[in-house]
């Protein structure tokens, strides 16, 4: 996958989660919005044995962000999404 577009989106995450973590979702609304954006576009760069576990990741995200479960959103994003994209770079 292309690295930079990865760290990216790596930097996205580790910027957004806190604020999930500290109870402020109103301020996180926009930056997911982008991410998710972000995330949608690597879909393409993933290799197709990995796209399956990629997608559930997604809609796992898409669950939380429908429940307002903002803590789960924020874990999914960090020990779901973080360790797949940095397994991927790496």
């Amino acid at each position: 996958m292309e690295s930079q577009r990865i760290e990216a989106v790596i930097a996205h995450i580790q910027e957004l989660t806190p604020l999930y973590y500290q109870n402020c979702p109103e301020k996180g609304t926009e930056q997911l919005q982008a991410l998710i954006q972000e995330l949608s576009g690597l879909e393409a760069l993933i290799p197709r044995e990995q796209q399956s576990r990629y997608i559930g990741i997604l809609k796992n995200l898409m669950e939380a962000i429908e429940q307002r479960d903002f803590v789960m959103l924020a874990d999914i994003l960090t020990f779901d999404m973080l360790e797949f994209l940095q397994e991927d770079e790496g």
